[in-house]
């Protein structure tokens, strides 16, 4: 999928929830998508009513709860990443991208072939920053 396919792709998606957004609730930072992961062919991910700074400084907290160090962090206004191993080498991935100025799409990869236990352990460890407990 190239770039501008991707592009229209994501920006369908996002004005899709945005015109549903009267019959969700929108309340606190899972506002678009509620706080539930889901799977697609990138990984799994979810919708933030945050910004990608606040999401990526989440994602650094929970990876310290968990006593994970990542090896590779980039932010800047419109992404982030962040990759690392767990402690048996396995790899993982955190990719944030900004949907609007109070808006991120983050997403999770664990394995080669996507470890959905390891993922939810990543994402329940951010969720609780993202909460602000």
């Amino acid at each position: 999928m190239n770039l501008s396919s991707r592009t229209l792709v994501l920006a369908s998606t996002v004005s899709l929830l945005l015109a549903g957004g009267c019959a969700t609730d929108t309340s606190g930072p899972f506002g678009y998508a509620g706080p539930e992961l889901h799977r697609d062919f990138e990984g799994w991910h979810t919708l933030v009513r945050q910004p990608v700074d606040q999401v990526y400084n989440a994602s650094l907290a929970g990876l310290r709860d968990l006593g994970i160090k990542p090896f590779v962090c980039q932010v800047d206004k419109v992404s982030a990443s962040v990759d690392g191993t767990f402690a048996d080498d396995v790899p993982f991935e955190i990719r944030i991208e900004g949907v609007g100025l109070d808006a991120s799409r983050l997403t999770l990869k664990t394995g080669f072939f996507g470890n959905t236990n390891r993922t939810k352990m990543l994402y329940q460890a951010i969720r609780k920053h993202l909460m602000g407990k």
